[in-house]
């Protein structure tokens, strides 16, 4: 989830989505978006509330019982909702080493529900006999490209892809 910046403008942006959850493994990435988290509760304590306050986990709600939940943790060991998901973001590059593991955590994904990631799946995907996603077709152009902290004059391409 890095510092949380995408999942807390969702969340302030979106009331229609009741639940989201961020995984950072970074400890120091985690506390500054935790701390994010408590700061938005102070600054308006009559929208929004914790939920819940400890080491490792800090998540908010709404009046309406929606929750923005960020976590310290090893993205591998959080399986809990996976298959409940509708959309997964992993703007996380995985080294090669650790692809066969990415890739059947992410095969817990439910039927229909969308990720978004930094590698191309295709590549992740090559030795198995069928590729369990599909790129959605308006993200296919490689052209497609979004500005990045590390390649601020190309931009790299991210890939949109629903699980078959």
């Amino acid at each position: 989830m890095g510092l949380g910046k995408l999942l807390l403008q969702v969340y302030v942006t979106f009331p229609n989505i009741k639940k989201l959850v961020g995984v950072e493994l970074s400890p120091s990435r985690y506390d500054l978006g935790a701390d994010a988290l408590r700061r938005l509760v102070s600054y308006n304590t009559e929208e929004y509330k914790i939920q819940k306050d400890s080491e490792k986990i800090v998540s908010i709600q709404d009046g309406n019982e929606r929750l923005l939940e960020f976590r310290e943790q090893n993205l591998f060991d959080c399986r809990e909702g996976l298959d409940e998901a509708d959309i997964i973001i992993l703007e996380t590059h995985f080294p090669k080493s650790i692809w066969i593991r990415m890739s059947t955590y992410i095969l817990g994904m439910k039927r229909g529900a969308r990720l978004l990631t930094y590698e191309n799946l295709r590549e992740v995907y090559s030795s198995y006999p069928e590729m369990p996603f599909e790129q959605i077709p308006l993200n296919v152009v490689p052209d497609d490209r979004f500005f990045t902290t590390w390649s601020v004059r190309r931009g790299h391409h991210f890939y949109c892809w629903v699980r078959k």
